[in-house]
């Protein structure tokens, strides 16, 4: 019986085998060339061609479909019926569409708004390892070495380069007035509080706060994304709540293999996983994991940050009479920071913990109908929630006889010793919540010539923190010193924020014999609903009107091909809301010491202090606005096309911290003023003599006062891909002139003034606070060669950085007005008050150098950029920065030689997987 069994298996694995036909191939584009790397897939059988174009397979007989895919070629479907071994000649035909359409640098947009376009091929020959690589490929872009340890602003059609940009929280409204959209829901950053300005004067979080500065890139992975939009300049009016630019993320969706992304570079790793399901012909499962490691140092660990990212996005579609298409996606984001002393240089026990979880769900339901009245319907619900951390530990060491002030309540109270050394620990918690809604119809009227595509909008954006805020032993602060001027409170007990926008657009298109006219027309209008109507925006409404306009001129052969020229314009008015934190400062404590009588016995000890308490909201404070401008062209001709664009932008009303000063009235007590020799018990206040003492003493609030004005122009060349070699040329770059400059008077004290043996007595008020200037003129030129038969990517960039400017704008330094600190009265600064003892010390002066124009010439770096394919699913990517470096020595404007630093060059690898 055994044997028989035997004899059974054996007959039937010899049936299948005789069943098994070989199918032998060769496969040659049109000209006879073998193609390599070639997948050939049948039935779940997959295979590739080797060197010379051959592939061999081993299939059951029958009826068989052989699919045929390369890059840069067309995919070819063939079907055979096999009966015995076969071979067959398989030809495919160059995608010289595909190819053309390939950019691995960013292209202007051929939209109405002026905008770049990174897509997924550009971004994989970049080898981004987080969102602010990608910004080198705007106009205006350089490639810079990655900083993963510290907050990574955006800023658009401004100087934003390292060692060169304006660093300084009173301009933050250029990177807080970018907007971010992803998959059609903003990323909500205005109910982020995590801070510990005024608690602590550790600088381990300031390097990496966002509060009120907009959205940190770090945190964003590119890994996922298919395309992304950066509008520089005017905006749909859908998009709102900005100021500055706009950033448009779409990710990846429908079916796709398996892919794995690692990549190594001098500060860090990273790694990468996806994949796209396809459930049925219309459903979708998309699932993203990531996970990136980076130092501040490659020689140690010390500083660190990581990053874990997961989305799972599905996407389904019904068809009938309507068409339905409903998504919802569920992302998951963290980032850390870590740093430790290093044990050798400081105190061991120091050390600084950040993170940052969000959690976000996005629903979005289009309807699309077959009726004249309405195209299309589309809903958005967008639910996200971040849990933020900070946890800091740091050693104090307090000076001898050092007061502990810690009240609560205003007002002379007796106060405390701080305890000499002490581990101080301070803990944030923010928990951030975003409920966002939209609803948006689409529609189109054609008269004639005129087709009318009309788009109106419904939306509301909600958002609250619910965190514990800071918690921390009061008796134990972060600092020994009197910078404390902030105490604990809880984050959930600040009032929550909503806005609620509609807007209306009309998307003209007029065709006028051989002219075409494009017009976008729209104004948006909102109205802060959450602010009562002690605020100057609560029950108000605000406006924001633009217009974009393009005119195609007739067309006309050159050589009998076509040259097509574009004029084209807009205006605009962009408004940016005030942050939970513009809106509900914390309360800003003012301690004073009035007594520290320190006795060598710690039982006749005795300090007394004074805190005033000042509320600083500004209740006048109003939206950030931008008013731009600009004008461009385009030509394009067989395939090359040059873009230009002239803009100006007027902001005069940024958010930015304004210091005022009030009086406090104190008690100044003598502590020599007691007889020590008959001292038997703890002495009151009451025992010594005191003095009623009147000072300034600022305080800072929100006021619309940065003046932030741009200037410049934009440029963009693209060749076609010169056939045989592949190859396209890019020149882009920008010219930028930025000024920064406070747009109210300011007040200032000088402590080194004396009046009536005091000082804090006397209060100038001045024109000029700060006042910046930038210029910049850059261009990028590329050359990127893609070679599908080879599996091969090849890009070189010179990048020029002709000159930058800076300069400190001048300052008259002499006060508008003034007031003392006995009766706060404002009075102004007249020629009879240069000659006043007192009033003339206000006057500031300034060294000649102070306000002269710097100028930096040429700095020139080289990079190179290569990816090569095997066997269509493993790709090997390298890049190089700053391969070749030019940075000549020069004489500044004071006659001095200036030897610049010539950085090494910055390198890394990566690998690809597609299964």
């Amino acid at each position: 019986m055994k044997n028989i069994f035997l004899i059974l298996i054996l007959i039937s694995s010899l049936s299948n085998y005789a069943q098994e036909i070989r199918l032998k191939g060769s496969i040659r584009d049109k000209k006879e060339n073998p193609l390599a790397n070639v997948t050939v897939l049948t039935n779940g059988i997959k295979t590739s061609s080797d060197a010379k174009g051959n592939f061999e397979l081993r299939l059951k007989s029958g009826k068989q479909t052989l699919r045929f895919n390369s890059v840069g070629f067309d995919p070819l479907s063939k079907s055979i019926t096999l009966k015995r071994d076969t071979i067959i000649h398989i030809v495919l035909s160059t995608s010289n569409i595909n190819i053309e359409d390939v950019y691995v640098t960013a292209q202007e947009s051929k939209n109405i708004t002026t905008s770049s376009v990174i897509n997924k091929e550009a971004m994989q020959l970049l080898q981004p390892s987080s969102f602010a690589d990608l910004l080198e490929l705007l106009p205006g872009g350089r490639a810079q070495d990655p900083n993963l340890t510290s907050f990574n602003a955006i800023k658009l059609r401004e100087v934003n380069l390292k060692g060169k940009a304006i660093s300084s929280d009173k301009y933050d409204m250029s990177s807080l007035g970018i907007s971010f959209y992803v998959d059609g829901a903003p990323i909500n950053t205005n109910s982020d509080l995590q801070s510990l300005n005024n608690y602590s004067n550790s600088t381990n979080n300031s390097s990496r706060e966002n509060t009120n500065r907009g959205l940190d890139l770090r945190a964003l992975g590119t890994d996922d994304i298919e395309k992304v939009t950066i509008v520089r300049g005017i905006p749909s009016v859908e998009y709102g709540d900005l100021t500055s630019g706009l950033v448009l993320i779409e990710r990846k969706k429908g079916a796709s293999p398996y892919t794995f992304r690692a990549k190594a570079d001098g500060f860090g790793k990273l790694f990468a996983l996806g994949k796209g399901y396809s459930l049925d012909e219309n459903t979708f499962l998309n699932v993203d994991l990531g996970f990136t490691r980076s130092t501040s140092n490659p020689t140690e660990s010390f500083e660190n940050f990581n990053r874990a990212t997961g989305s799972v996005r599905f996407d389904k579609t019904w068809r009938g009479s309507k068409t339905f298409n409903l998504k919802s996606y569920f992302d998951y984001n963290t980032t850390l920071d870590n740093k430790k002393t290093d044990p050798d240089n400081s105190y061991l026990l120091d050390k600084y913990y950040g993170s940052k979880q969000r959690y976000a769900w996005n629903n979005q339901l289009s309807i699309k109908y077959n009726q004249k009245w309405i195209d299309e319907l589309q809903v958005v619900s967008n639910f996200s929630l971040n849990k933020d951390v900070i946890d800091e530990d740091k050693w104090i060491q307090a000076r001898t006889a050092t007061i502990l002030v810690n009240s609560l309540e205003p007002g002379s109270h007796e106060a405390q010793y701080l305890t000499p050394s002490y581990l101080s620990h301070i803990y944030v918690e923010g928990l951030p919540f975003t409920a966002y809604h939209k609803v948006v119809s689409n529609h189109h009227i054609t008269i004639d010539n005129f087709h009318n595509k009309l788009k109106f909008g419904l939306e509301s954006n909600y958002s609250k923190n619910f965190g514990q805020g800071q918690v921390y032993d009061l008796n134990y602060p972060a600092t020994a010193t009197s910078e404390v001027t902030a105490r604990p409170r809880t984050f959930k007990s600040i009032p929550g924020s909503h806005t609620l926008s509609g807007f209306a657009e009309d998307n003209l298109t007029w065709n006028i014999q051989n002219f075409k006219l494009e017009a976008a027309v729209g104004v948006r209008a909102f109205s802060m609903t959450s602010l009562s109507d002690d605020y100057t925006m609560g029950g108000n409404v605000y406006f924001e009107p633009r217009t974009n306009v393009r005119l195609h001129l007739p067309k006309f052969a050159v050589n009998n091909k076509p040259f097509e020229i574009i004029l084209g314009g807009g205006v605009g008015v962009h408004k940016k809301t005030p942050t939970l934190d513009h809106l509900y400062p914390n309360l800003q404590y003012r301690d004073i010491v009035e007594l520290n009588f320190y006795h060598n016995n710690p039982e006749f000890r005795v300090a007394q202090a004074y805190t005033d308490i000042t509320n600083p909201i500004n209740y006048h404070i109003t939206p950030a606005t931008n008013n731009k401008f600009e004008l461009n062209t385009d030509f394009e001709y067989n395939g090359n096309r040059l873009s230009l664009t002239l803009f100006k932008e007027n902001m005069q009303d940024a958010f930015r911290p304004y210091s005022l000063y009030k009086t406090i009235a104190y008690n100044l007590y003598d502590n020599t003023s007691i007889d020590l020799a008959n001292l038997n018990q703890k002495p009151s206040s009451s025992d010594f003599t005191s003095v009623e003492r009147n000072e300034f003493y600022a305080y800072t609030l929100t006021e619309n006062a940065s003046q932030i004005l741009k200037n410049g122009f934009e440029f963009q060349f693209n060749t076609r891909r010169f056939s045989g070699i592949n190859t396209r040329f890019t020149l882009n770059g920008a010219y930028y002139k930025t000024q920064y400059k406070n747009s109210q008077e300011i007040w200032k004290i000088d402590r080194d003034i004396v009046h009536n043996g005091l000082t804090r007595q006397v209060a100038g008020k001045y024109f000029d606070d700060d006042g910046y200037l930038r210029e910049m003129l850059n261009s990028n030129f590329t050359a990127d060669s893609y070679l599908p038969a080879l599996g091969l990517n090849l890009s070189a960039s010179f990048q020029a950085l002709w000159f930058t400017v800076s300069q400190s704008m001048p300052k008259s330094g002499i006060p508008l007005a003034y007031k003392f600190a006995e009766d706060n009265l404002e009075r102004p600064f007249t020629e009879a008050s240069l000659t006043d003892p007192t009033l003339k010390q206000l006057v500031e002066t300034y060294s000649p150098t102070a306000f002269l124009r710097t100028k930096v010439p040429l700095d020139l770096q080289v990079n190179l950029k290569a990816s090569k394919s095997f066997k269509d699913y493993i790709k090997a990517s390298v890049f190089v920065n700053r391969l070749f470096l030019y940075r000549p020595d020069y004489t500044s404007i004071l006659g001095i030689n200036v030897v610049r630093d010539m950085d090494a060059p910055y390198f890394g690898m990566e690998l690809s997987i597609s299964l």
